[in-house]
């Protein structure tokens, strides 16, 4: 696998790593609450 992260000192690359960080408003409404009950167990692209 190919490392992807940032290069260091030597021109090697180390790890790629991702927060993504989803913020829902105060009060979702149904359409969104629904959602987020089917996505608990994850979001698999």
């Amino acid at each position: 696998m190919e490392e992807l992260g940032l290069p260091d000192a030597e021109g090697k690359r180390g790890k790629l790593v991702v927060e993504l960080r989803v913020m829902l408003w105060e009060k979702p409404d149904a359409k969104v609450t629904d959602l987020m009950r089917h996505m608990r167990e994850g979001l698999y692209i």
